[in-house]
């Protein structure tokens, strides 16, 4: 009975461990596709305001050599964004099988009689 108890806690954790683990590699991507489309406009803006002549003096040449432009990867879905359903259907699988464990341990001991 203390053993499945154990059994049971143990699963509990491990699946709220990897329920961490999988919200917080959610939350990386949208960083990481956040800073990509913020680097993105910095461009568009940057070359936009190349364009103009400010206060009437023509655009000096920079020190520094330009950036060569680099071929834009064509945006695509994250394969973290597919664990979503996985987490909510997580909760409930996770709960459903630790009462079942529960409920079994108490019908099925293993300590000897």
């Amino acid at each position: 009975s203390k053993q499945i108890g154990s059994g049971v806690d143990l699963v509990g954790q491990t699946g709220k461990a990897l329920q961490r683990r999988v919200i917080q590699i959610v939350e990386i991507d949208e960083v990481v596709t956040q800073t990509t489309a913020a680097a993105q406009e910095t461009e568009e803006v940057a070359s936009l305001i190349a364009q103009f002549q400010i206060s009437g003096i023509a655009k000096q040449p920079s020190r520094q050599a330009p950036c060569k432009p680099v071929a834009r990867m064509a945006p695509m879905e994250s394969p973290a964004r597919a664990f979503r359903p996985a987490i909510a259907q997580l909760k409930t699988t996770a709960t459903v099988a630790a009462r079942k464990l529960a409920i079994a341990g108490h019908a099925h001991s293993w300590e000897e009689v």
